[in-house]
Formats: C-alpha cells, sequence, structure tokens
C-alpha cells in the first residue's frame, strides 16, 4: 500500500514539474565559433560565435533560440543578434534552423536595426554556414534554408537528435 502511495506521489511530481515542452521530436542544440574564410574578402580573419537550441514539439511546432556574435580581428564586435527559430529540419548529422531576428545591433557601417530580418543556419560535421536577409543584398530565406557551410568550428559543439 505505501509503494503504491509513493508511486502515485511521484507520478503526481512529475506531471507538475514536467517541462511544459516536451522534446519528443528532432533538435539541434549548441554553441559553436570558427573564423571566415579568405573568400569572405574584408572580413575573412574574424570571429563569428553561433548557438543555436532548437527543439520540434510533438504537435509539429519548432521551439528555439538563435545568437550570433561577430568579432572583427581586432576584437571589436562588427554585429551580434538573437532570434527565435521557427522552422528546423533535421537529416542524419545535419541540422538546418530558421527564424526571425528579435534584437540586436550592426555596427555603423551598416546602419540599421537588424530586429525584423530573418536568418538560416546550418550545421553539419562540425562546420556552420549563415545566412541573413541583409547581408550580401537584400533578399529572401525560404524556412529552413540549407545554407552551404563555410566555417569549420574550431571551438565548441552542436548536438543534434534526428
Amino acid at each position: 500500500m505505501k509503494r503504491a502511495m509513493l508511486l502515485a506521489t511521484c507520478v503526481a511530481v512529475l506531471a507538475v514539474t514536467a517541462p511544459a515542452h516536451a522534446t519528443t521530436g528532432a533538435s539541434v542544440r549548441g554553441g559553436g565559433s570558427g573564423t571566415f574564410p579568405a573568400t569572405f574578402g574584408a572580413i575573412a580573419g574574424d570571429r563569428l560565435h553561433l548557438e543555436v537550441s532548437a527543439t520540434t514539439l510533438p504537435d509539429g511546432t519548432v521551439h528555439g533560440t538563435f545568437q550570433m556574435l561577430h568579432r572583427h580581428v581586432d576584437g571589436s564586435t562588427a554585429a551580434e543578434m538573437h532570434g527565435v527559430v521557427s522552422c528546423l529540419s533535421v537529416s542524419g548529422t545535419q541540422a538546418s534552423a530558421s527564424g526571425r531576428i528579435t534584437g540586436g545591433k550592426v555596427n555603423a557601417d551598416l546602419g540599421f536595426d537588424p530586429a525584423g530580418q530573418t536568418f538560416a543556419v546550418t550545421i553539419v560535421d562540425g562546420a556552420a554556414g549563415l545566412d541573413l536577409s541583409f547581408f550580401g543584398g537584400a533578399h529572401t530565406i525560404p524556412p529552413c534554408e540549407q545554407v552551404p557551410t563555410y566555417l569549420a568550428i574550431d571551438e565548441g559543439a552542436f548536438s543534434i537528435v534526428a
């Protein structure tokens, strides 16, 4: 009888304290940094740090966040931004996520607030690619765009669950 009461109490406690977002679907989590390659011209050698945490919920919706920090070679901040992930596609060891930037700042050279712009990021086998709707000319980013990877992640790691 005492065991049944203890079991019932444990089940009740777990039901009350369980997270609202059950993680039963695909996910990507982690953070990593790398150096822009020579093909990026003026920003070659700059560091880019990405953090992504996104999960597909049982109802098919995606819950997640994105953060980015771009530092020049001299250590000054070129851009920092954060946003919400609204699309996640995972296949094997590759994750592609996209969404909307909700805040941040870009250095004075570009002269605008990135809030409301869109992003896409692809993580695969220790490499990453990032697309920003305002970088390289204004353009539309489709949901879950697969971005070619150009950034070798040399610090940090990502965990991808299909």
